[in-house]
């Protein structure tokens, strides 16, 4: 796939995907921080973010699976 593909599908699933509050975004870091869920950092294209690595065990049907906890500006 094309990066115009690409970027067409991320932006089709951000605007159909939740949007998580910065309470409940907080919450879910604790929750992965409190279970020892190791962090990663990386720099795509400039933007440097950090992520958990979750265990496949937590969903055993997808072998790869994300679970993405994205803000919502206009939530509290």
């Amino acid at each position: 796939m094309g990066i115009i593909s690409n970027l067409f599908i991320h932006l089709l699933t951000y605007k159909i995907m939740k949007k998580f509050s910065p309470a409940e975004i907080q919450g879910t870091r604790d929750y992965f921080s409190g279970k020892g869920f190791p962090v990663v950092s990386a720099t795509v294209l400039g933007h440097t973010f950090s992520y958990f690595v979750l265990p496949p065990s937590l969903e055993t049907k997808l072998p790869d699976f994300v679970f993405r906890c994205t803000g919502d500006p206009d939530r509290e």
